[in-house]
């Protein structure tokens, strides 16, 4: 399964490869018939095939679609628990709190979206709020308050790590490589031939045409006077290539 954007891209690319495959070939065969002993060759036009209009009709199976605007991250999860635990732990550490590496992780690969990477808006809320709830600082609240620590009630603590949490995560969030996430589709065949609802199936009709890009390069280099080295006169030339 893939994004349709992603799906989209690379038939585009394919495109593009085989165009690129068909010049290859076709300079291989003018340098073929420029280097005919005979002369015979030489005068005959190089074939080279032009890819006008493609048209492409590909079934897609319709796998989910996000709710609202979301981003997607190709980091590994547990990469991700690492960096959070690497800077939420020196912050906790400050509040008498420890974190265990293992339990974050295990904490982020339950979650069914942020294990397959999909970072949704609320994320830094409910990821603080979930943390919160398996270190539980409210002990040390209590004790705090029967032993006249820094004063702070449970209530106060909580606002104060929780705050601490997002805080972390908001920075591990900003390291991480993103991209929107799109509508998830299957294009194989199995999934197209197995699809039990007719409304997840959607034809994707392409028409490529076909454009040129063309690169023009400035020298920098200062006009030489001297005519230009004349090649062997036994190497192929090749003037032109045009289409037949």
């Amino acid at each position: 399964m893939a994004d349709l954007s992603d799906y989209l891209g690379h038939v585009l690319c394919e495109v593009t490869r085989a165009r690129v495959m068909a010049d290859l070939a076709a300079v291989r065969t003018a340098v073929e018939y420029a280097g005919d002993e005979r002369g015979l060759m030489q005068r005959f036009p190089v074939p080279r095939l032009r890819l006008s209009g493609v048209e492409v009709t590909v079934p897609v199976v319709v796998k989910g679609i996000p709710a609202g605007y979301s981003e997607t991250t190709s980091t590994d999860p547990r990469i991700f628990a690492r960096m959070l635990v690497e800077d939420l732990g020196p912050a906790l550490k400050g509040q008498g709190i420890t974190i265990d590496t293992a339990e974050i992780t295990r904490l982020i690969l339950q979650d069914a979206t942020l294990s397959k990477g999909r970072l949704a808006d609320d994320l830094p809320d409910t990821l603080s709020s979930r943390i919160y709830e398996r270190i539980r600082p409210e002990k040390k609240a209590r004790a705090d308050e029967k032993a006249g620590g820094d004063g702070l009630t449970s209530v106060e603590r909580f606002k104060k790590v929780t705050s601490i949490i997002r805080g972390q995560i908001l920075k591990a969030l900003e390291a991480l490589p993103r991209t929107p996430a799109g509508i998830v589709v299957d294009g194989t065949t199995a999934a197209a031939k197995e699809v039990s609802d007719v409304g997840l199936l959607t034809n994707v009709k392409m028409v490529i045409r076909e454009e040129a890009l063309e690169i023009l390069l400035e020298s920098k280099l200062e006009p030489s006077t001297e005519p230009p080295p004349q090649p062997p006169a036994k190497a192929p030339k090749i003037r032109m290539l045009v289409p037949e």
